[in-house]
């Protein structure tokens, strides 16, 4: 039988846009002339927030994708 793998994420555009959120939240803080007032900083932080979760979705996607054909192999054994 032949081992199967699970596929690859392309993980370039999530690190892209992980930096285009990044440096939107620089640029916020950067024109704002007080960045800890009320609305820059709730921008600030949702950019932030979301370039984090654009870094690390790739890698679980590719763990959920891993789990699932593990589950599949396994259930194919007791079958």
């Amino acid at each position: 039988m032949t081992t199967r793998t699970a596929p690859s994420v392309t993980k370039w555009p999530f690190f892209l846009g992980d930096i285009l959120l990044l440096g939107l939240a620089w640029w916020i803080a950067a024109r704002s002339p007080d960045p800890f007032a009320s609305w820059p900083l709730v921008l600030i932080v949702g950019c932030v927030g979301m370039g984090a979760w654009f870094c690390v979705a790739p890698f679980l996607n590719e763990h959920r994708g891993a789990m699932k054909l593990a589950e599949s192999d396994s259930l194919q054994t007791v079958v």
